[in-house]
């Protein structure tokens, strides 16, 4: 019998380059050099949906947490990074840290106009399955087992996308070998585990753009694979638990001007 793969995936950033009447976006001072995809990875996708929804539950229990304006004020909460009080990551990354039949997978895109334009001749959907090649590649897929993929719900272009990707990089590894999966494009306010890639993606996102890492320190041991895909100038661009992902082994994560 199959044994089952469970793997929630979400993203961080935006992936356009172009704005509206093909205005170019990284000319704008706002404008992000990198977007990250990420997954999570476990074996027990039961166990995992049952002790992040007690968290939850904790959370919205306890007064320490419960009075602050973004949970109290939203019947519908739910574990998020980028909206939580910073109790509540101290909490969250605290729980993280006991996870352990879990593993995340991060892909940093840099968004390099040169290389999109050339490499994936400006088009997003090009560059956005260049992202899941990279991230679902380094699963090394068995036939043995059964996956279960769930993508964070976005818009609607990208989750058609996320199918269409995901079905091409499975054929294109695995030409005459069956592999089986499912996918499903789901709320993260419904698929609890979501909140767990959420802030692994967080984590990462902090330290590239303010240089703060207490929190990917905190959680570094859970990532399997950090991969810098477009950095071709760094010795290592794929980080795992022996060669750690660090800003100083990177190359800067700067515009380069077209």
């Amino acid at each position: 019998m199959a044994q089952q793969k469970y793997i929630y995936i979400d993203e961080s950033g935006e992936i356009d380059f172009f704005g509206k009447k093909k205005r170019a976006l990284w000319t704008e001072p706002d404008f992000k050099p990198f977007t990250l995809l990420g997954m999570v990875v476990t074996s027990d996708g039961k166990r995992l949906r049952k002790e992040v929804e007690k968290l939850k539950m904790t959370i919205m229990e306890n007064p320490l947490f419960n009075q602050i304006y973004s949970v109290k004020t939203n019947p519908n909460y739910f574990i998020h990074a980028r909206t939580d009080h910073s109790d509540i990551k101290v909490k969250v990354f605290e729980f993280i840290q006991s996870l352990d039949y879990i593993d995340f997978y991060v892909v940093i895109a840099r968004k390099i106009p040169e290389l999109f334009m050339n490499k994936h001749h400006s088009k997003t959907h090009e560059f956005y399955f260049d992202l899941v090649n990279k991230l679902i590649s380094r699963l090394e897929l068995s036939t043995e087992n059964e996956y279960k993929m769930y993508l964070a719900q976005r818009q609607s272009s990208t989750e058609q996308r996320f199918v269409e990707s995901v079905e091409k990089v499975i054929k294109k590894q695995f030409l005459d070998e069956r592999i089986i999966y499912k996918c499903d494009i789901v709320k993260s306010s419904e698929y609890p585990a979501l909140s767990m890639v959420d802030y692994a993606l967080w984590a990462v996102h902090r330290y590239i753009d303010q240089g703060d890492k207490r929190f990917l320190m905190a959680i570094e041991d859970k990532f399997k694979v950090i991969y810098d895909v477009y950095d071709e100038a760094a010795e290592n661009n794929i980080y795992t638990k022996e060669n750690l992902f660090d800003l100083a082994k990177a190359s800067p994560f700067k515009i380069k001007k077209v």
